[in-house]
């Protein structure tokens, strides 16, 4: 009995350490720029069966505060079945790609929407996820303070008054909370795929997708490995300012699918 006692209090010990450890590494601050140079970007934005929410997206991204014409906007189809591709065709600034046949997935979306891009500074987002008007400002600001190689931005659950929004957005926190006091400890072991900057010539470098490929999930976790393995400049965002919002899972069948 005494030596349980003994091990709890060793667990708690190394706990409280941790936990502080990440506290301190959250609240150490970012100096990010006020001032960015103008620079061309491409946001790319995979879809399948978007059409609730393309029409946010989108508009959100043509509403920056942000030269538009430095801004490429490339929604890559990855076998809509619903109206997306209607809703889209009613923009005449942004590029619409559909995956071929021999082709599906997140993965094969965004490599196919890489190659059509036409800038070094590739954002991607998902497609249902919304932004304020200084988004893109100072996501760049922050990439141009340390030239980053693979820039992990902040997400937010947009709040709901139910007990699985409560759940999700609970989980989130803790989630966030650790991967960015991780990332300013040096050790980045968490991003989110619905809003990260990378550069082009730094993905072809570390082969994309190649490595994970065949496996459906981990376009970003994965990505990001291949990143540090590489010995490539990975940061993560301590701002909520570059931060996209995005919905929770309304059903717990689609939360525990996603999980």
């Amino acid at each position: 009995m005494i030596q349980l006692f003994f091990i709890l209090i060793v667990l708690v010990l190394i706990y409280a350490v941790v936990f502080l450890t990440l506290i301190i590494f959250w609240n150490k601050k970012d100096n990010v720029q006020k001032k960015i140079e103008q620079i061309p970007v491409s946001v790319i934005i995979p879809f399948r069966n978007e059409e609730k929410n393309l029409r946010e997206c989108i508009d959100g991204i043509l509403n920056q505060n942000y030269n538009q014409q430095l801004i490429e906007i490339i929604c890559v189809n990855d076998h809509s079945t619903d109206n997306s591709l209607t809703i889209l065709s009613s923009y005449n600034n942004i590029r619409i790609i559909s995956l071929s046949n021999d082709k599906s997935g997140k993965k094969a979306a965004l490599t196919d929407g890489i190659e059509a891009s036409k800038n070094e500074l590739l954002i991607f987002r998902d497609a249902d996820t919304s932004a304020d008007p200084n988004w893109l400002k100072s996501l760049l600001s922050k990439q141009a303070e340390n030239d980053s190689d693979f820039l992990i931005a902040p997400v937010k659950y947009k709040t709901k008054h139910t007990f699985l929004g409560a759940i999700q957005i609970l989980e989130h926190l803790a989630v966030s909370f650790t991967g960015v006091a991780m990332a300013k400890f040096g050790k980045p072991i968490l991003c989110n795929g619905a809003n990260l900057l990378v550069k082009k010539s730094a993905f072809y470098h570390v082969n994309g997708f190649t490595s994970h490929q065949f496996i459906s999930s981990g376009d970003d976790i994965f990505l990001m490995i291949s990143f540090i393995q590489t010995a490539k400049k990975v940061e993560y965002i301590h701002c909520l300012s570059p931060s996209v919002l995005c919905e929770t899972e309304n059903k717990i069948f689609s939360f525990l699918t996603q999980r």
